[in-house]
């Protein structure tokens, strides 16, 4: 009868983590309501729920996150989950705004550490400020997140279609994960025929933007110094030129996005399956889930290093 039950909590939970990837923070908060009253308090619906405020990213939403984590710990007094995400929502608030509630991010990290040293929430919470995960509020845009993604998976598999498809069964273990579909409809575009030019800006952009650069300065200094009659607009027309392929990344890397937020949405709409089913799919097949992916910096130590590079030259 547990199992049962938590099973059944479980897909509530992923139902509700759906509806906020597909931008519907308020229908999720409902059905977390209806869940915590049928079924009383759980600390993963409190958590969930709690979410669905932050996702608003308001801080009338945010005050009212901050209720729930107190609501639930004051039930759940040592879950990790609620912890870390109380700790996140501290950590990402201004310390003029709301100095009360930033000043308790310290603390509650601290009785995370103390609880669960190893755990991926704790990094998730150290990672606020200088990384980001889908659901966070630290800056990072989506199309980095998906963008550093495509790139570690096409770097760590063997071919790009390899890539393509460990993020398609990823995808297919956890359909409601927005951060894996997204990555599931990224590789799959990249790793069509004649997208090498785009895996290789994906994974090199640094690099090239560095080049073009260079070859920006090279063509102003040779106007300058030796050709003084050629016009400024070479170099300008080079830079747009070789900016192309930049664009025609961006668009694929758009309509993947789009394609994603189609497949969630389709998702969030079905009629959830009944508790072994819902067992089965979240299992993948084999047993084991998918990964819980990194958080992603704002900025990479190569990315730092080319653009000093850029601004030296």
């Amino acid at each position: 009868m547990n199992d049962s039950c938590d099973r059944v909590r479980h897909d509530v939970r992923g139902r509700i983590d759906a509806l906020v990837a597909a931008g519907r923070p308020g229908e999720a908060r409902a059905v977390a309501r209806d869940a915590l009253d049928a079924d009383g308090p759980d600390a993963g619906l409190f958590l969930a729920l709690a979410r669905a405020h932050m996702a608003e990213d308001d801080d009338d939403h945010d005050d009212a996150a901050e209720q729930v984590f107190r609501k639930g710990l004051d039930a759940f007094p040592d879950d990790v989950g609620l912890l870390a995400g109380y700790a996140e929502l501290c950590a990402g608030t201004d310390a003029l705004d709301r100095p009360g509630r930033h000043a308790r991010g310290p603390v509650l990290l601290a009785r995370l550490k103390e609880l669960a040293p190893y755990a991926p929430e704790l990094l998730r919470v150290e990672a606020v400020g200088s990384s980001v995960s889908t659901n966070s509020r630290s800056g990072v845009p989506v199309r980095r997140v998906q963008a550093y993604d495509a790139a570690r998976s096409f770097a760590e598999a063997p071919t790009p279609q390899a890539a393509a498809a460990r993020a398609a069964q990823w995808a297919a273990g956890a359909p409601r994960d927005l951060r894996l579909v997204v990555l599931a409809e990224t590789t799959g575009a990249l790793a069509a025929p004649g997208r090498s030019w785009s895996r290789l800006l994906l994974r090199r952009g640094s690099e090239y933007r560095f080049a073009v650069s260079v070859l920006v300065a090279v063509l102003i200094v040779v106007r300058i110094s030796a050709a003084p009659s050629l016009p400024y607009g070479v170099a300008t027309g080079a830079a747009l030129l070789l900016a192309l392929p930049f664009v025609g990344l961006r668009r694929q890397l758009r309509t993947a996005r789009e394609r994603a937020a189609e497949r969630m949405a389709a998702a969030v709409t079905a009629a959830a399956p009944d508790a072994e089913e819902a067992g089965a799919v979240g299992d993948g097949g084999d047993g084991f889930g998918p990964p819980e992916l990194r958080p992603v910096p704002r900025v990479t130590p190569r990315e730092y290093a080319f653009a000093g590079a850029g601004l030296a030259s």
